[in-house]
């Protein structure tokens, strides 16, 4: 019997200690866990509880750090010139990083752990351009940054973005710099004029001024294949183009005049009941057969009235200005090309008839995206949602 008893004590006494250790899991909820930060309790004095202003020097080699602040970014478009970093990465956005980063936004809120984005005192946007996209998918209206001056560099403007852009870009939350990403900055920085294409200038750039050391191995010899790059790449200087993956330039081109005039279903829309749908194509020649076979030969039917007009959008992965007015051209003149077979080829099957090849298409290509990084006038178009015509491109 007093063993019994002592079982039944023992057991009452662990279901109290048990008892009270839930009830202080839901008091206490971890040593030294940060609450989930959202976009409404976003507080830049946090930065300065955690020092981060003392390190902000090493951020930006040209600029002085002005303070930490909260800025409202819903007035951005992810196709902004402004979150575009096409001079300072090889892949720009196409590895959807901004994605991964906008959904660790929604699980896990803002972090504090790594520097945040850097704008300048005129609202130019320096460094962090991934995650104030990734802020906009996530649907965030607010973020915080690092306000810098630029205003006693001594340096040009497009040698410090560059420069500065690739420094910055070693942190946490966002993507090292590669060495395709210091290629592309350096050879940008040629095409400018600010940095002589010569073999001691380039490396004397990676060495001392964007401090390659700190991302690779010097002794092993990476910063010399990267100087050795940028002076072969940069023999014929051409603008950075624009790479985007399909998905966005349609999101971009919905948007357009030229779209929205044809009054038609968007590209990729499914359409049970036939309607039309606009066409859009990277500009290739396999593109072109694709375009020809698919979309063209498919909107059209022996009765008349089941014909449909084929619109067509391009863009271009190639990466410079001649590859892309290549190949849109030869996109262009391939489906040229087709069309005058297949009446031909129905000339030639069938004895008694010969068909003119008609002045007309069956189809038009309403424009070409914006491409040209720098280019003025792609720039503008790029402003104002428009589409390239053929014959400025």
């Amino acid at each position: 019997m007093p063993q019994a008893g002592a079982q039944i004590m023992t057991t009452t006494v662990v279901e109290e200690l048990q008892q009270q250790s839930y009830q202080l899991d839901d008091e206490f909820k971890g040593f030294g866990e940060d609450p989930m930060v959202t976009c409404v309790e976003l507080d830049p004095q946090e930065y300065y509880r955690r020092k981060k202003d003392k390190k902000a020097h090493k951020k930006q080699k040209y600029g002085k750090f002005i303070k930490f602040a909260k800025i409202d970014i819903s007035s951005y478009n992810l196709w902004d010139d402004e979150l575009n970093n096409a001079a300072v990465r090889d892949e720009q956005n196409k590895d959807h990083a901004d994605e991964d980063i906008a959904y660790s936004l929604k699980t896990e809120g803002w972090l504090y752990d790594s520097f945040p984005p850097i704008i300048s005192t005129d609202g130019k946007i320096k460094d962090g351009r991934t995650r104030i996209r990734a802020a906009l998918i996530a649907g965030w209206d607010y973020i915080l940054v690092a306000i810098f001056s630029y205003d006693e560099t001594g340096v040009a403007e497009e040698f410090s973005s560059i420069t500065n852009g690739l420094i910055a870009n070693k942190h946490v939350t966002a993507r090292t710099a590669s060495m395709a990403d210091f290629v592309k900055g350096g050879v940008e920085l040629v095409r400018l004029g600010q940095l002589e294409r010569e073999y001691s200038s380039i490396e004397e750039w990676l060495i001392n001024d964007v401090e390659i050391g700190n991302f690779f191995d010097v002794a092993a010899g990476i910063h010399t294949k990267i100087r050795n790059r940028i002076y072969d790449q940069s023999a014929a200087p051409s603008d950075i183009i624009i790479d985007k993956d399909r998905e966005e330039w349609i999101e971009y081109i919905v948007q357009s005049p030229e779209f929205k005039e044809l009054a038609i279903e968007a590209p990729d829309t499914p359409t049970p009941f036939g309607e039309n749908k606009l066409i859009v194509y990277s500009a290739s020649r396999t593109n072109a057969r694709r375009c020809f076979c698919d979309p063209i030969l498919g909107n059209q039917s022996k009765d008349m009235k089941g014909c449909k007009h084929t619109y067509i959008a391009l863009f271009s992965n190639a990466d410079t200005e001649e590859k892309v007015r290549e190949s849109v051209k030869n996109f262009c003149d391939d489906l040229n090309t087709f069309y005058v077979q297949s009446v031909n080829m129905v000339n030639g099957l069938i004895n008694g008839i010969n068909i003119e090849v008609p002045n007309e298409r069956s189809y038009t290509i309403i424009g070409v995206v914006p491409l040209f990084n720098t280019n003025e006038t792609h720039k503008t178009l790029r402003s104002l949602n428009r589409l390239v015509p053929l014959d400025k491109l």
